[in-house]
This record gives C-alpha cells, structure tokens and sequence, in this order.
C-alpha cells in the first residue's frame, strides 16, 4: 500500500511539473508579457513578435508591461541573464547561466504560474521566442511576408513544452545577401531572423537601426572592396599606379576590378593607415573589418611578385607553387591583422578565402583573422567526402587546422534559384564542419523577396521562394541543428504550409528533387533553373509534375491553400514555358593550361585535353548534317577561349591573304558569335589566312582584341582563335556562362551547287535566342 500511495505521489509530481503553461481561453487573454523598460532593442522587438504571434494564433491579444499590474493573471517574463526579473528562474535553474553564456541560445523556464525565457545574448532572447512558438503550435513563416505566415486556430492556447534549454549549433548563422533587393528588404530580414539566423549582408547606414533591433551581427567594409574602399583607384590610380597589379607589362589602375600590388611594402603603409582611420570611427557592434579580395582571379605579373617566397621555417616557393599566391597575400592580410589587432585587440580582420586564396597559405594566418572560405566550385550533388570534392575536403581540413575562425561561405542559392535537392548533402558537410570547430555559416544568396522586381536574369523573387521555399526553410534549420533529418524538416515545411493538399505537393517536389540527384552533371553555384527545367522538359517529367500539382489544387479546401498550390501551379508551368521557348544547345568548356600557341593538331598536345563540339547541322535544319562536317574545339586557360576549327575541303581553297582588317570576308570561312547577355553579342569573322572581321552586333566599327591563325593543306583548311574574355565582356570568375554560336560556310562549288551553311545546333546566326550556351571550368 505504501509502494502504491509512493507511487501515486510522484505520478502527481510529475503531473504537476508538466502541466501546460495557459496563455488563452476563449480567444482572452490570461497573460502579459514582462519586459524592462531598458531591455535592448532585440527584447523588445521579441516581446512585439510574442505578442503578435499570440494573437495571430488565439484572437487574444496580451499586454507588454515593464511590470506585473494584475495578480490573476500568468506572466511571461523575458531578458537577458543580468535582468532582475529573470531572478526567479535563475535561483531556480543555475546552471542555465554556465550553458548559455557565449552563444545566443536560450532557455524555457516555468517557476509557478509564470513563464521565462532568458539568454546571456538578447538575440537569444528572439530566438527564444520564436522556436517556443514553433516547438508547441504549428505556425510557420512560409515566405518572407508577415501576411503568409500559416497556422491553425487556438482559442485555447497553451504550450506543453516550457522547460528546456536550447543551444545553436553555430554562432553566426545567416546568409549574404547579393543584390540590392534582398539586401534592403525588410521583409526578408524579418523572415531569415525569425527562422533563427543572426546575420546577413551589412550595407547602408538606411538598414542598420533595423539591423540592430533584429540582433543581426554586424561587420563593417561589405564585400569586394580592396581598391575601393581600402585602396581606391579614384584616390591613388593616377599618383600611385604602382600600389596595384601589372598585367601584360601595364599597371591596372583604371578600375576597382584590380589587385593590389602585394609585394610593395610602400602600398601596404597606405592600406594599413586607412584600415586603422576608419576602424578609429567604428561604433562598438562592429565586430569585424572586411578586408577582401576583388572578384577576379587576376593577379599582379611584376618582377616582385613573381620572386621566389621564402617562409619563416627556411622553404622556398616559387609561382609555380599552388599556394604561392595566396601566401604572398596572407603575408600581406597578416600585417595588416597585426596592425589592427595591436590598436583594438577585440576586433577581428574578415578576408575571403577565394579564388587563389582558396588555397590555404604556407605560412601561418595571424589569430585575428577570420576567414570566409567559399568553396567556389564544388560539386553540390556531393558531400565534401564525395570523390569531385576531393581538393574541397582537404582545403576544408587545412583551413580548419591553421585558422581559428573559419566563415564557411558557400554558394547554396547564388544563382541557383531551381528546388535542388541540396539540404541532405548541407547537413552532412554541415555536421563535419561544426566537428571541425567552425561556428560560422553564411552562404551567399541572389534573390530577394520583392514581388513586383524582376531581375536581369532568373525569375521573380516571388517566385523564388514560391519553388524553393521547402528547401530553403529547411536549411535555416539545420543551421541550428545541422543532425535533425533533412526530409523530416522539409516534410515539415510541407504540411505545415500546404496541409490537406501537403501529400500532392510532397509527391510534386519528389519528383524534381530525385530528378536532380539522379541526373549525372554537376551542379555549381549557377545552376540554372531554365537548365534544370529544361531537363525535365526533356526527361518527360513535366506531365507528372503538373499531375502531383493538379491534385494539390483540387485537394485544397482551405482558401489560404488554394492560393499557395495555386502559385505553386503557376509557377511550375511558367518555368516549363521559359525552358521549352530557351532550350539550347549546352556543352561545358575545360580549362587546360597551355603553353604558347597550341598548334593546328587537335589529336596532341593541349587540345587532347579541349572538348569537341558534336558535329554542325545544317543552319536552320535541325537533325541535318552536312556532307562534309566541321570539327570543333573549345579550351580556354583563364584567360583567352581557344577555338579551333578544322573545316574540310577536297579541291582548291579560293582565298587571299592580306585583307584589310574589317573588309567582309567571302568564301569559305569561320564564324563566331558570343553574348553575355540577351542585349548584345559580338561577331567574329575569319579564314584559313589569317584574315579578320569583327563587329558588335551588325556593326563593324567595333573592333576588339583577338587573334586568328589560319592553316591551309590538302583536303581541308584549319584556324586557331583566340579572343580574351574581356574582349567580349565575360568575368568567368562571376558567371562562368556564356552564349554562343559556331558557324561555317562552305561555297557552292561551279555555278549549280549552293552555299553549305552550318552552325552548332542549327542555330541561325545574329539572333541570340539561337544561340547554345557554353559553361567555363573553373578549375
């Protein structure tokens, strides 16, 4: 009998102990939210989003006070760990305070009839708010739009899971934001700081009050701004040109797009005292200086940056060296950490782990520096430990070996605006990081959230997060806890958002994801969506995907998800419709290293490594080939596109060498169309001598920088192009993407055989949409 009232005891006290904390009944409030009259911004912006969220959820509608004004009712009371009204819950829990203190987690206390939630960061305090809420309702922000939050009704609202505490994985957790769009949006910094991220891209002084209210962690400088804001050309170009990089015997100093001359001792006197004049003017929540490198792999060719390096432990490296570059650059960034460090020992130098600097240095990184790594170019259907990862993973351990403070800056959405099945490969590098001490995440993202702005290329942000609004909640999650299972979070995301139509729409996005993850190309951080639709298209995939979204559509009974599935819907087939109009011809183009000119035998030398375009069709006729095919072969080196073609033609060649430049050229020869953009492309014109013809356009009054040679034997004639990216405006290292068109004509030969017009793909030369698009290799 004793054993039986024992039992019953501690059955009661654990009755007790979990009895739900009250917050509605009836729609009225049982409840005020308590905070200090002197809490920080981000408290107080919490307690306006518990109250908001409280009556989104019950029609109840609580009061803030800086105090307790009626006895009957319960209290939530929320601050930092020195707030004297989390006293209570502090006597109560006091090994909370040891947890919390250094990270912006938090912690969920009952004492009584009152309810706490306390960090030692007043972020913390945010995040708690909004993850108590998620852990014990079904509410969810499903896009950056207060009005799209979804959630049932809860007249009767109250919270069974009150009594824990909640650490992030990371610490900085955030994305950096590209574009002005989601740059300035406020909507879309509410929306990532309520998922639990802390950061994002820090630009004008117009976004920072509300930077600060959100508890965003803040760095000053922005990104590419080494001969900018460091070492401005506008300042010093014309003075100094020797503080910047030499390319092809001339100093660059006419644009930012430049380098520092890394090895002129009397430059990094200047770049330091610039760095120190405008840390003097920082306020105290920069806790970062972003000193980066410009977006070009270029880097100066003078005779003291290409000397031999000798390290502090006796080795020497020349330029040949892999690492070279980024040494001679981190001997650099490590002087000026020096500097800062010695006149503010808690600020820290931010520097990008990019391009050359990808490549850990051979010498040792001064502790003040943080590094952004940006694993530019992986394979994103791979983990790190996947084999086309191989140089990722063991920079990834070196980075972590010999740096302290490692940013893991990847490219999950730059670009890439198509649902790609990305967060199961994200937890596992997520995890692997976090084990190898990195506690900062912010990928870069190229989309905002503002319905009626298109953007130059790629869709509109609405429908951005209307396609890709699963995947990218799920990764903010795993930023918190990168070992939650990745397709338990998105089917969460799902059936939260979508409800009764959630297993149409699950069976819609199997489809796209498992198609991407089968399908054998990489994916890099510009995976195209009209790309990846365009795969669909061809895989017939689209009638299965319209089908699962048809049945979403009809499933939805509830008018909030009619109108998602609907978008949903819309979406998709607007997506079909731009990929079925742009479908094109698509070949990828390696980077070879090459030494002088490569020759006329496409069987030896660098272009045994070039890829061959499949074989010409006759223009305009798809499917058609001609008698006699044109060989293609594109490389590059970084630098120039090497074309060559080699053209049969049994008999005599009629041409004549010597031309005027820009004089057309007739018979038989080559042609070359390239665009960036759907604006404007560039012509190139040529023949087996050598002669040229170039124009913008239809054009001929621009002429660029380019080379031909031209190589005429028995049976067939040959050329090798080169024209420099610059010369039709491409930065491969921005976008690696290029439109194009290979074309030839072969004259009839005697007076009753026509003209044999060819082209890659059958495209029709001078119209761009015909144009097939050319991927650049990196590395």
């Amino acid at each position: 009998m004793k054993k039986y009232l024992l039992l019953c005891f501690v059955f009661a006290a654990l009755t007790v102990q979990a009895a739900p904390f009250k917050i509605a009944r009836n729609g009225i409030t049982l409840v005020h939210i308590i905070v200090e009259r002197n809490a920080p911004p981000v408290v107080k912006t919490a307690a306006r989003e518990l109250q908001e969220m409280i009556k989104m959820l019950s029609t109840a509608h609580p009061g803030i006070f800086h105090a307790p004004v009626r006895r009957e009712f319960n209290h939530i009371y929320i601050g930092t760990l020195d707030s004297k009204i989390i006293a209570p819950a502090l006597k109560k829990y006091p090994g909370d305070r040891a947890k919390l203190t250094g990270n912006d987690g938090y912690a969920v206390r009952m004492v009584k009839n009152n309810l706490y939630i306390y960090s030692s960061d007043p972020r913390g305090v945010f995040n708690g708010v909004h993850r108590l809420i998620h852990k014990n309702t079904d509410f969810i922000w499903v896009r950056p739009n207060q009005s799209l939050a979804r959630h049932s009704n809860y007249p009767d609202l109250q919270l069974e899971k009150v009594n824990y505490v909640d650490i992030p994985a990371f610490d900085w957790r955030g994305w950096s934001a590209n574009g002005n769009i989601a740059m300035r949006s406020e909507d879309f910094d509410y929306y990532i700081a309520r998922l639990g991220c802390n950061s994002t891209t820090t630009i004008r002084e117009n976004v920072m009050r509300r930077r600060k209210e959100l508890g965003f962690k803040l760095e000053y400088g922005g990104g590419h701004n080494m001969c900018s804001r460091w070492l401005p050309v506008k300042k010093y170009g014309k003075t100094n040109p020797e503080y910047y990089m030499m390319l092809g015997g001339i100093r660059r100093c006419s644009s930012s797009l430049t380098h520092p001359c890394f090895s002129n001792k009397e430059m990094a006197k200047v770049f330091i005292a610039n760095v120190l004049e405008q840390a003097a003017k920082l306020p105290p929540q920069y806790a970062r200086i972003n000193v980066m490198i410009e977006d070009t792999n270029a880097f100066c060719e003078c005779t003291e940056c290409k000397k031999p390096l000798t390290l502090p432990d006796g080795r020497t490296i020349t330029r040949s060296h892999e690492a070279y570059k980024s040494t001679l650059t981190f001997m650099f960034l490590n002087k000026i950490a020096a500097a800062l460090h010695a006149k503010y020992p808690k600020m820290q130098l931010k520097v990008y782990g990019y391009f050359f600097c990808a490549v850990p240095p051979e010498v040792k990184v001064h502790h003040a520096i943080t590094v952004s790594f940006c694993p530019y170019v992986r394979n994103d259907k791979q983990t790190l430990h996947g084999e086309s990862n191989a140089r990722w993973l063991k920079r990834t351990v070196k980075w972590t070996e010999m740096c302290k403070n490692v940013n893991w800056r990847e490219y999950y959405y730059s670009g890439a605006g198509y649902p790609r099945a990305q967060a199961n490969i994200i937890a596992q590098d997520l995890r692997f990081i976090n084990k190898r001490g990195v506690k900062m995440i912010s990928p870069e993202l190229s989309w905002g959230d503002v319905t009626y702005r298109v953007r130059d290329k790629g869709p509109q942000e609405q429908e951005f997060f209307t396609m890709c609004g699963p995947e990218f909640w799920t990764i903010c999650q795993l930023y918190w806890d990168p070992s939650q299972d990745a397709d338990e979070l998105r089917n969460e995301y799902i059936k939260r958002t979508y409800r009764e139509a959630a297993p149409a729409v699950s069976k819609f996005y199997k489809i796209i994801c498992d198609d991407w993850l089968k399908d054998p190309d990489r994916a890099a951080f510009n995976d195209d969506y009209r790309r990846n639709m365009g795969k669909l298209v061809d895989r017939k995939l689209v009638e299965p995907c319209r089908k699962a979204l048809a049945e979403a559509v009809n499933s939805s009974t509830d008018p909030q998800t009619k109108k998602l599935t609907l978008m949903l819907q819309q979406t998709f087939d607007a997506w079909v419709k731009v990929a079925i109009s742009g479908a094109v011809q698509k070949q990828g183009v390696p980077k070879v290293e090459i030494n002088g000119f490569p020759g006329f035998d496409f069987s030896a030398g660098a272009w045994q490594n070039a890829m061959k375009l499949p074989p010409l069709q006759r223009m305009g006729m798809p499917q058609v080939k001609p008698a006699e095919p044109t060989d293609i072969y594109l490389m590059h080196n970084g630098q120039l596109f090497y074309i060559g073609f080699r053209c049969p033609y049994p008999g005599k060649l009629n041409v004549k060498p010597n031309r005027p430049r820009d004089e057309w050229i007739s018979g038989d020869r080559g042609e070359i169309f390239l665009a960036v953009s759907d604006k404007e492309y560039y012509h190139f014109a040529f023949d087996a001598c050598g002669n040229m013809y170039d124009g913008k356009g239809i054009s001929k009054a621009w002429n660029g920088a380019w080379q031909v040679k031209g190589s005429n034997k028995k049976g067939e004639w040959c050329a090798v192009v080169m024209i420099p990216f610059k010369t039709f405006g491409a930065r491969i290292e921005q976008n690696n993407k290029a439109k194009a068109l290979f074309f030839r004509i072969r004259p009839g030969r005697g007076d009753r055989e026509h003209s044999v017009l060819s082209s890659w793909d059958a495209g029709v030369i001078h119209k761009i949409k015909e144009f097939g698009e050319l991927t650049f290799s990196l590395e």
